[in-house]
């Protein structure tokens, strides 16, 4: 119902200041944002912006074999073995080609996804855990 209400007063040509630590919210109903830090605007611009002036990127993979060895690569900040897949967190989408290569002839690769940072990812980064 607020989402609705929010677009049919955006359709009306209104301005509406929405803020919010929800970013699932921001995300879903905000064109252009601005995150604060203590009062310092640490972030600003359209959602897709945001994104892509954020470096950092996680590879979600599944393999038949360990992943471990992934972080002795430059670039390389975390490797987060689960039970069904890694997660592998890079410093930036550049990074991602050399983990791509790593991975030849070490066995069965299932998957090999790139996630752009969510915007939670984000404002943590930006804000800190503690606004979270």
């Amino acid at each position: 119902m607020l989402k609705k209400a929010v677009f049919d007063l955006r359709d009306q040509g209104t301005t509406i200041v929405f803020s919010s630590h929800r970013m699932d919210h921001v995300e879903s109903l905000c064109e252009n944002l601005s995150i604060l830090n203590n009062g310092q605007q640490v972030a600003y611009g359209s959602l897709q912006q945001i994104k892509a002036a954020y470096r950092s990127r996680t590879i979600r993979i599944k393999a038949d074999f360990s992943l471990g060895y992934l972080l002795t690569l430059n670039g390389v900040i975390d490797v987060q073995e689960e039970a069904h897949e890694t997660r592998v967190v890079v410093q930036t989408e550049a990074i991602v080609n050399a983990v791509f290569e790593a991975l030849h002839n070490k066995g069965n690769v299932q998957l090999f996804a790139v996630e752009e940072p969510t915007l939670h990812d984000i404002f943590i980064d930006k804000a800190g855990s503690a606004h979270a």
